[in-house]
């Protein structure tokens, strides 16, 4: 495998793990304005206002670390085998 290739393969690799934190991320949006508008948060007071808020930023979280944990491994082995394999970096 060339050096060319490798980096291919490893910015497919890291295409895909941007693109699945992406999508999870709308999705998790998604389904949490539907909710919000089908449970009528915004004609409630403001502390269940807030505490859905602060329970959408939570599940956020949860979704998103995990998430750039991945971005970020997929990142560190593509530049490890561009290194092994005498590509440099950037």
């Amino acid at each position: 495998m060339s050096v060319s290739q490798a980096n291919d393969g490893g910015r497919a690799r890291l295409q895909r793990a941007v693109l699945r934190l992406v999508v999870s991320v709308l999705v998790l949006d998604a389904i949490a304005i539907a909710a919000y508008v089908l449970l009528d948060i915004g004609d409630r007071s403001g502390r269940v206002q807030t505490t859905y808020v602060m329970g959408w930023v939570a599940v956020t979280l949860a979704v998103v670390l995990p998430g750039l944990s991945s971005v970020r491994a997929v990142r560190a082995r593509t530049r490890y085998e561009r290194a092994t394999r005498g590509g440099g970096t950037r």
